[in-house]
């Protein structure tokens, strides 16, 4: 019993402090973006400033779970609800912080585990064909989202 509640004790406070941190990982990208915008930077050192706060975010942060927030949560982020089942699509601004090893689904309805080479397409082939990686998560999107989400959690 006791083990249970620690259990579930430790999974709750997990699942806060996910939130928190994607919440923390929006606000930084936001303010990084207004700064872009503000300031009169050169485009070199626009580039160099995204770069760099990409890193410096998964060094402090790190990736994202979104497979335990609530519907309110993913709604909260920017998860778009795209279908009767409930699926919630991805915001594109998480697209770098993809947490490895959770599993996502498409909008064709093929399930996913994100790897660490996700967002790799794979390689063109002498014919000139893209040999897709099976794991490539496209970043392409709908309304500001990709088209693989999560379920909310209950």
């Amino acid at each position: 019993m006791i083990i249970e509640h620690n259990l579930e004790s430790d999974l709750q406070e997990y699942k806060k402090n996910n939130f928190v941190n994607a919440i923390k990982l929006n606000r930084s990208l936001t303010n990084t973006f207004a700064e872009i915008l503000t300031y009169g930077w050169d485009d070199s050192y626009k580039w160099k400033i995204i770069k760099e706060t990409k890193k410096n975010l998964l060094e402090s942060i790190g990736r994202i779970r979104f497979d335990c927030f609530s519907e309110e949560e993913l709604s909260y982020l920017g998860f778009k609800k795209f279908d009767e089942k409930g699926l919630y699509l991805i915001p594109l601004w998480l697209y770098h912080f993809i947490e490895y090893n959770q599993v996502l689904t498409c909008i064709d309805g093929r399930t996913v585990t994100v790897l660490f080479d996700y967002q790799h397409p794979g390689e063109i082939d002498e014919n000139n064909t893209n040999q897709s990686q099976s794991n490539y998560i496209d970043s392409d999107t709908r309304f500001g989202c990709i088209a693989y989400g999560v379920y909310p959690a209950k």
